[in-house]
C-alpha cells in the first residue's frame, strides 16, 4: 500500500467571503408557560324570578360598569308597584280620616262634651293608621326594589364571557 498524500489543488487559495460587522439591536424574547386569568370575575345572578326578555350584549365584547346587560320581564313587577302605590294611597286616606276623628274627639273632650274613651279610641285608631301607612310604604319600596332587579347591569368594566341563559328562559337565583 502506498502512503496517502495531500492533494494540492491547482489555482491558488480558496475564495473567502467577507462581511462587515454592524451593530443591530437584539430583541430578547422570553417564553413562559402559564395561564392568564382576570383580576376580577363576576357571576351575574338574577335577584328575582322572571322570564328573560332581552340580552343586550355580544359575548366576548368589552362592557363598562353600569351597562345594561339583561332585561327581565317587567310587567308583573310594574303591576305590583302600582298595586302597592294604591295601598299607600288607601293607608294615607285612612290616616287622614283618623287624624280628623282624633281632632274631633280631642275638641269634644276639652269641652267636656265627649268621654275619655272616645279620645283614647281615636288616638289608638290614629296610631294604627300611621303604622299601616308605614307598612304600605315599606311594601311599595320592596316592590320598587324588585322592579329595579329586572335590569341586570355590569358591576365592573371588563370583557363579558359566554352566557348560560337564552331569551325566554325563566330566570331565578342562578348565574347568568
Amino acid at each position: 500500500m502506498s502512503p496517502v498524500r495531500a492533494q494540492v489543488s491547482p489555482g491558488g487559495p480558496p475564495a473567502v467571503e467577507v462581511i462587515t460587522a454592524e451593530y443591530q439591536p437584539i430583541n430578547e424574547v422570553t417564553e413562559i408557560n402559564g395561564r392568564i386569568q382576570a383580576r376580577e370575575r363576576v357571576d351575574l345572578v338574577a335577584r328575582v324570578t322572571a322570564f328573560l326578555d332581552k340580552r343586550l350584549f355580544v359575548e366576548g365584547t368589552e362592557v363598562k360598569q353600569g351597562d345594561l346587560l339583561y332585561q327581565l320581564e317587567r310587567a308583573p313587577f310594574e303591576a305590583d308597584v302600582e298595586a302597592k302605590q294604591a295601598g299607600v294611597a288607601q293607608a294615607q286616606a285612612q290616616l287622614d280620616n283618623a287624624n280628623v276623628a282624633l281632632d274631633r274627639a280631642r275638641e269634644l273632650f276639652e269641652r267636656s262634651a265627649g268621654p275619655q274613651v272616645n279620645l283614647d279610641n281615636a288616638t289608638a285608631s290614629q296610631k294604627t293608621a300611621v303604622a299601616q301607612l308605614q307598612a304600605a310604604q315599606a311594601a311599595l319600596h320592596q316592590s320598587q326594589i324588585s322592579l329595579g332587579y329586572t335590569e341586570i347591569r355590569a358591576p365592573i368594566d371588563g370583557r363579558i364571557g359566554r352566557t348560560s341563559v337564552t331569551i325566554g328562559i325563566r330566570t331565578s337565583t342562578r348565574s347568568m
